[in-house]
């Protein structure tokens, strides 16, 4: 998932729209996993994109709702977090 913004100041949080990014993207690959300390059970590791073309039809939701979509996915995400301690 890549968020992408409008970099003119007019538009702020409504300018960031989100995309879905194959794994298979030319030019789109993984850093090396992380060795973390804490929850283990899922994977950490950079995202590498280098030139990636993503075509409009893989736009998540509707154009400028990106910052709703990944408030949204981080309660989601909060709420596992919370109930790991």
């Amino acid at each position: 998932l890549l968020f992408l913004n409008d970099i003119s100041d007019i538009y702020r949080h409504k300018g960031i729209s989100a995309f879905i990014v194959p794994m298979d993207a030319e030019g789109f690959s993984l850093g090396a996993k992380e060795d973390k300390l804490g929850i283990r059970a899922s994977s950490t590791s950079n995202l590498i994109m280098d030139n990636v073309r993503i075509p409009r039809d893989n736009l998540l939701g509707e154009e400028g709702q990106g910052f709703k979509i990944a408030m949204q996915t981080l309660d989601g995400g909060r709420i596992g977090v919370a109930g790991k301690k």
